[in-house]
């Protein structure tokens, strides 16, 4: 684990602790972004992990149904 992953751990640590009043707060004190503080907080994962297993996800082909019609509108 990096120093800002660190950094970013102990401050979401000391605000869940209560030791910070506003996100903000704990973001700045550590010296990491409020952003980056807010989406962990919310439960965004790091990149590192998010991205992991990318290359297994996947789309699922969706089977062809017909044709397209265009769309004729009326000026009537």
């Amino acid at each position: 684990m990096d120093q800002n992953e660190q950094n970013l751990q102990m401050a979401l640590a000391d605000f869940k602790a209560g030791k910070f009043k506003s996100s903000r707060q704990a973001a700045i004190a550590y010296g990491v972004p409020p952003a980056t503080f807010n989406d962990r907080l919310n439960g965004k994962k790091p990149r590192q992990i998010a991205y992991q297993y990318e290359h297994e996800q996947q789309l699922t082909p969706i089977p062809w149904t017909g044709t397209i019609r265009p769309t004729v509108i009326n000026k009537n």
